[in-house]
């Protein structure tokens, strides 16, 4: 409903699943607390969407969007733009660090067009 806000890029790919364009991505995340990377297993396909949540509420409401770029160095890296720094490569093992850390809400493959589209 609004481009603008996380939440809203969370529940249209939650319509793509119910609609059977996407899939939800299985994953688990040990949390060692918020000074520790997040342990992080799943298979990811690139371009996939990744919500997050606010660390500390972890209450079903994405407050952050990013873009599945694969996995390299030991680590899942996804690439997005959220703060003064523009555009940037990130880990998600170390998205729950301060100063805004955030937690694994969910992982939403891109509709089949979307991928065939690109190459994905």
């Amino acid at each position: 409903s609004d481009p603008r806000l996380a939440n809203s890029w969370y529940l249209a790919a939650r319509k793509w699943v119910e609609n059977g364009q996407a899939e939800y991505i299985d994953f688990s995340a040990g949390d060692r607390g918020i000074k520790a990377d997040i342990k992080f297993t799943g298979d990811i396909p690139i371009g996939s969407i990744i919500c997050f949540q606010d660390y500390y509420k972890r209450n079903g409401y994405c407050s952050h969007v990013a873009v599945y770029a694969g996995y390299a160095n030991g680590y899942h890296w996804v690439f997005h733009v959220g703060n003064d720094n523009g555009p940037e490569f990130c880990a998600i093992e170390r998205m729950n660090r301060d100063p805004d850390p955030q937690w694994l809400l969910a992982i939403i493959s891109t509709p089949k067009s979307i991928r065939e589209a690109t190459g994905l």
